[in-house]
């Protein structure tokens, strides 16, 4: 007598409720921006010591992700905490 494998569980996605579904995009979304915002910190210590840190307030008020991933993108080839504070400055 042969005996066929179990099946394997069906694997079922849990209903989300559209505020739930905002909840974790937002939950998402400040996650990013404290990933940037450490990253840039750290960033602007290595390449431009107190100096670069003098930019930590201002750029703790920028809201938009985007522009946050821009900055820290920019310190690659920034040579002086203004070239950084470019980015936000022509907006």
């Amino acid at each position: 007598m042969t005996t066929l494998p179990k099946p394997e569980r069906e694997k079922h996605t849990a209903f989300i409720t559209t505020p739930e579904r905002v909840a974790r995009e937002k939950g998402y979304k400040e996650g990013l921006k404290m990933g940037l915002l450490a990253s840039i910190e750290a960033l602007l210590e290595l390449r431009f010591a107190a100096e670069g840190l003098a930019l930590i307030p201002e750029i703790r008020q920028i809201r938009d992700v985007d522009l946050l991933g821009q900055v820290l993108a920019s310190m690659k080839h920034a040579d002086t905490p203004d070239a950084v504070r470019q980015v936000w400055a022509k907006r």
